[in-house]
């Protein structure tokens, strides 16, 4: 890992007026949280994703699937220049493609969909929206896929401890049977995870408990201004900087972040969310592209598109259920999760 690299001043990231997370402390990984509506996907995500694109000097990856964030995402990535793969399957004929696979290949994944050897090595920033509202089962497992080759790719390239990437996971509730080596083993690799949720009770379903597996692997914490009851107890138990009365009596875009400051001393601080200023023009240049390339799309396709969304809401919890079919516990011997894949060779 290149920490005389990492701790430039371009890599911290700037959260709130008063508080920022350091380069080096950005691979412990950082959870997002917050109950719904209080800004996680439309304005905090964002934030984030713009410092990190406008940084020549990294890569990273971005997990979504709501509101056309992927859209505002790819315009930020245009207007500062750089290199994008944005797999989308409403306009996207390589996302579409990996929706129809059955079984995880590495080979074939890397020659038919994205290479991310090369990915990691050139910086370059990779948009991900597999569309699981429409798509279900098959956008779970799809993203699951893509999830295991950064992972593989991290492995194998040696370039990925000298080229910094950076992964965010929206809805990441989601795809926690899929990250455990990505939040355990990232920071080896020069790779730092930020995941978003509404809520602590998130990480324990009925596939199994993941709290154990993350609070090890999460060195820093965003509060957003509002959190469930229970989830306010608790955050509010594990730090003595603020009240509880101060904790939960936040207003609109007063953030509360817990990290590490560049000593590796434990910090606290409230304070005002910074907003990304031309969020609106970075939503039209990725609308605008997402309309152009809708167009070139077969017309058989887009109809059948509708027809495979009026389907999904017949169906009871597709997302969960999809879950649950691809879900496999990964034992601590294995070097990374295999949900319901095959591997065309090891690595």
């Amino acid at each position: 890992m290149n920490e005389q690299l990492l701790t430039k001043e371009e890599f911290a990231l700037k959260i709130t007026d008063k508080s920022n997370i350091n380069g080096i402390h950005r691979l412990g990984n950082t959870l997002v949280i917050g109950s719904k509506n209080t800004g996680k996907t439309t304005e905090m995500l964002p934030l984030m994703a713009q410092q990190d694109i406008n940084n020549k000097e990294c890569g990273a990856t971005f997990i979504v699937g709501r509101k056309d964030i992927s859209c505002m995402l790819y315009g930020m990535a245009k207007k500062a220049k750089r290199k994008v793969v944005f797999l989308k399957p409403s306009i996207d004929e390589k996302a579409r493609k990996i929706l129809e696979f059955q079984s995880y290949e590495y080979n074939r994944v890397k020659e038919e969909i994205i290479d991310y050897e090369e990915v990691i090595s050139k910086k370059m920033i990779v948009i991900i929206d597999m569309e699981y509202v429409v798509n279900g089962d098959d956008g779970i497992r799809a993203t699951a896929m893509l999830l295991s080759q950064l992972q593989l790719s991290m492995q194998v390239n040696e370039d990925t401890k000298v080229s910094p990437h950076f992964v965010y996971i929206d809805d990441s509730q989601y795809y926690l049977p899929f990250v455990e080596l990505l939040l355990s083993c990232g920071d080896d690799y020069c790779i730092g995870s930020t995941l978003f949720m509404q809520s602590k009770k998130q990480m324990i379903d009925e596939r199994g408990d993941y709290e154990a597996m993350l609070e090890p692997n999460i060195n820093n914490f965003v509060f957003m201004n509002s959190l469930i009851y229970e989830d306010s107890i608790y955050y509010q138990k594990q730090q003595v900087y603020y009240s509880y009365k101060e904790f939960v009596g936040r207003g609109r875009n007063e953030i509360i972040c817990e990290t590490k400051n560049e000593k590796g001393e434990r910090s606290v601080v409230l304070g005002i969310l910074n907003l990304v200023e031309d969020a609106e023009d970075c939503m039209r240049i990725g609308l605008n592209h997402k309309k152009k390339m809708m167009k070139k799309m077969p017309k058989i396709e887009r109809e059948q598109g509708a027809e495979k969304t009026a389907q999904l809401q017949e169906k009871q919890k597709p997302i969960q259920k999809s879950i649950e079919a691809i879900h496999q516990r990964k034992s601590k011997k294995k070097q990374f999760l295999q949900p319901d894949f095959e591997l065309d060779e090891e690595y």
